[in-house]
């Protein structure tokens, strides 16, 4: 294992850390070069901009703009650092610097299959805290990304649309969630029943975040969930587009005065 892989490496394992990035860009620019020089600098405004997000856009502006040249003329050399098959599948989406926050990408597409292969090869080298696991999702997949210990290392999951009703109950025996902070299940036709798995979940004690846009639950299946006993740390539950949300949306907000509610 050369520098390079160890700092990496070290990234990957404190993602919240800015010090492993910063001493990353420093033997960067210890290296030398055009691309080793640029993609130094871009970690540091990257850092800089995360760190002081009070600012207006306007006072940001320049250095915004100038993380996003770098990233147009350098990113595609960025995704060298990880796996091959990482990198090749990372390229088959448009990249920017957004995708890059504080230096290094954090949010990665797969399928359920390929993650559960070699999910270890990509969060051992870089500060994935995101998956979105792309579709088609089959019983399969699911079955496969619920049981995956790699999902012990990811705070945000993401399911491409499906059955939401199934990913429910997958969900509710899974045992690889406990550090699972954010959950995205729109567009997957979830209703009340779904919502009922979830809040049966014994792993998703640190969930604070329900996404489930575009689906189909009630009031009755919104409330369970935000009065769960196993979903104590349940804050914000975005149901945007529920249906006949304009009716109930603002007395599930009067009922849960401390949670927020999107719809």
């Amino acid at each position: 294992m050369n520098d390079s892989e160890a700092l990496l490496r070290t990234i990957a394992a404190v993602p919240d850390e800015d010090t492993p990035r910063l001493v990353f860009a420093d033997y960067l620019d210890e290296l030398g070069g055009e691309a080793n020089s640029a993609r130094a600098r871009f970690i540091r405004v990257q850092i800089d901009l995360a760190r002081n997000p009070g600012r207006s856009w306007f006072a940001n502006a320049d250095r915004i703009e100038e993380t996003a040249r770098l990233a147009a003329r350098f990113a595609d050399s960025w995704l060298n650092e990880l796996p091959e098959w990482a990198a090749s599948a990372a390229r088959t989406r448009p990249l920017g610097s957004d995708d890059f926050p504080r230096g290094f990408m954090n949010t990665f597409h797969i399928d359920p299959a390929t993650f559960t292969l070699k999910g270890n090869e990509l969060l051992d080298v870089a500060p994935i805290t995101r998956i979105v696991a792309i579709a088609p999702l089959s019983r399969a997949d699911l079955t496969a990304l619920f049981v995956s210990p790699f999902l012990l290392r990811v705070r945000e999951l993401q399911l491409a649309p499906t059955d939401g009703d199934l990913a429910a109950t997958f969900i509710k025996t899974s045992r690889v969630l406990h550090t699972c902070e954010e959950l995205d299940l729109s567009v997957c036709g979830l209703t009340d029943a779904g919502a009922t798995s979830l809040t049966e979940s014994l792993t998703l004690t640190k969930l604070r975040a329900l996404i489930a846009r575009g689906n189909r639950l009630t009031e009755s299946g919104i409330a369970s969930l935000l009065s769960a006993p196993n979903l104590p740390n349940l804050q914000t539950l975005d149901v945007y587009g529920a249906p006949g949300s304009h009716r109930w949306g603002r007395r599930l907000r009067a009922r849960f005065p401390q949670k927020t509610v999107l719809v």
